[in-house]
């Protein structure tokens, strides 16, 4: 019982803790909301290898992208569409060239 309530605690502690860093944003919450979402995460059954890569990378915002760049002042448009921002909804919900 109180094992249990501990790893509660901390798993509790671990969700707020990432619902606070900016980068995380809104893949962070889908995640949470349904078991669904992230069934290939434990064990990656139905995932292939290449998907596994880039699911990774895009979980921790590591996808290279121009609008990821946080330092300097380097163009941010996107490198297909020229819209104002490449950032990972984009490419993935309504960049055209790369759906």
């Amino acid at each position: 019982m109180l094992e249990k309530t501990l790893k509660d605690a901390i798993c509790c502690q671990y969700v707020e803790n990432q619902k606070q860093k900016p980068e995380q944003g809104k893949a962070f919450e889908v995640k949470c909301k349904w078991n669904t979402s992230n069934h290939f995460l434990p064990g990656g059954s139905f995932t292939q290898f290449a998907d596994w890569r880039f699911i990774d990378r895009a979980w921790f915002n590591c996808v290279l992208l121009n609008g990821a760049v946080r330092h300097g002042n380097w163009d941010k448009r996107c490198s297909k569409c020229d819209y104002a921002k490449e950032t990972l909804p984009h490419v993935l919900c309504s960049c055209k060239p790369h759906s």
